[in-house]
């Protein structure tokens, strides 16, 4: 189509059409120009993809509507002005259109002239068959158009109050729970504001559940699909990262039956210190920052930030004796992702490769040898766990090493190039 339009314009250059009046009636190939409407359908189709929220639908809606008249009426009133202008070029210099009016004005009678007729309005005075005709085809049109633009609006606008209704009587009913219940103020708001989030939360990433579509997937797309999804989150754990490359199936049952969502409202409490998580009712999980603020903690230490760079609680993949040594809590509303540390253990157990049980045995140890003020639920790679991950992998985890070496600023020295035996204790 571009292809088109361009080579139409060079040829224009090329024959002198805009300097010679013998090719001046080629200027209606400039019309060809126009076909790029065509491309418009795309673009809306790629800027409706981006628009998350069911308001916003609907506005996006109705002003593409609103764009689609204003089109129409600059076409017919363009059409009107050629037909007033050029071809009945004996209508009296004293009409709606004089000849030493400008531009804008002109422009603008004809656009009112269009724009009376979807709404039965005549501000024009017709002379010829020829603008009888015209006047007569768009009048035809324009009423079915009329109908279909006022239905079309009407029916978004009354989706729109729908939404509206439906928020409102979820909150009007939520409230009446509260006073039903006696439940004191400052709880009731905190609950409030918790379903705000959580509502405005499930019109910006809606859930998984409330897509039918997604129920007719076959379950081997599905499980492609929630490692694409998935993965990416759980990669900066260095662990998952190579693992991924050795056994990629095990890898996707994670991502496909591990893995759930999270979502916390400000001020929420994750876990507190001296916490059993294999006492917790929702299970040991390990957890892993999306979007929003942490804060980590510890008695003796300073808040700790948690970053997209840390992972939270992987002790609990690897050993069933430990408890928190801090609390978690989220400072604004807060997004996570939770890996299931039963199915984790699950899907790896059944695994061909031995690779978690190695690394599994190696991490303990490790862990035993730290003071324990140093124990911590905050994960953040270094050079202990880079040589783990190198014993572990040998050959996997060298093509991964230098970048992590780079983001986490980990500096090895000139001996660590050099083959080490490892020994690891039995688990």
């Amino acid at each position: 189509l571009d292809l088109l339009v361009v080579v139409t314009d060079w040829a224009e250059q090329l024959v002198g059409i805009r300097a010679t009046g013998v090719f001046k009636s080629w200027r209606v190939l400039r019309i060809l120009r126009l076909l790029r409407i065509k491309k418009a359908k795309q673009v809306i189709e790629i800027l409706s993809e981006h628009i998350r929220s069911e308001r916003l639908v609907v506005v996006a809606s109705v002003t593409k509507m609103l764009i689609l008249l204003m089109t129409l009426c600059h076409l017919i009133g363009c059409c009107m002005y050629l037909l007033r202008r050029f071809i009945d070029g004996d209508i009296p210099d004293t009409d709606w259109l004089p000849h030493d009016s400008g531009l804008g004005v002109r422009y603008m009678q004809s656009f009112h002239f269009a724009m009376g007729l979807f709404f039965g309005e005549h501000v024009v005075v017709l002379h010829t068959f020829t603008e009888r005709f015209f006047t007569t085809a768009c009048l035809a049109m324009t009423f079915t158009l009329q109908i279909w633009f006022v239905s079309f609006i009407t029916t978004a606008m009354t989706h729109l109050e729908i939404i509206s209704t439906e928020r409102s009587a979820k909150f009007s009913a939520l409230s009446r729970f509260m006073a039903d219940h006696n439940v004191p103020r400052e709880v009731a708001l905190k609950v409030e504001r918790n379903a705000k989030h959580a509502l405005a939360e499930q019109e910006r990433n809606a859930p998984e559940d409330s897509i039918a579509l997604l129920k007719l997937i076959s379950d081997p797309l599905m499980m492609e699909l929630h490692f694409e999804m998935r993965m990416p989150i759980l990669y900066v754990y260095p662990f998952l990262r190579v693992y991924a490359e050795v056994d990629p199936a095990g890898t996707r049952k994670i991502c496909h039956s591990a893995i759930t969502l999270l979502s916390v409202a400000k001020h929420d409490v994750l876990f507190l210190a001296a916490e059993s998580p294999f006492q917790a009712f929702h299970g040991p999980r390990m957890l892993f920052h999306v979007e929003g603020e942490l804060e980590y903690m510890r008695q003796a230490f300073d808040k700790q930030l948690v970053t997209k760079d840390n992972w939270i609680s992987e002790a609990v993949m690897w050993t069933n004796e430990w408890v928190h040594h801090g609390t978690l809590r989220a400072s604004c509303e807060s997004r996570l992702v939770a890996l299931d540390v039963k199915k984790f253990q699950e899907f790896v157990t059944e695994s061909l490769t031995a690779c978690a049980c190695i690394y599994a045995s190696s991490f303990v140890d490790t862990l035993n040898k730290l003071e324990p003020e140093e124990l911590s639920d905050i994960g953040t790679y270094t050079s202990d766990m880079a040589d783990i991950l190198q014993h572990v992998f040998p050959d996997d985890f060298m093509f991964h090493r230098a970048e992590l070496d780079a983001r986490y600023g980990i500096h090895r020295p000139a001996s660590a190039d050099k083959e080490e035996t490892w020994v690891s204790s039995s688990p």
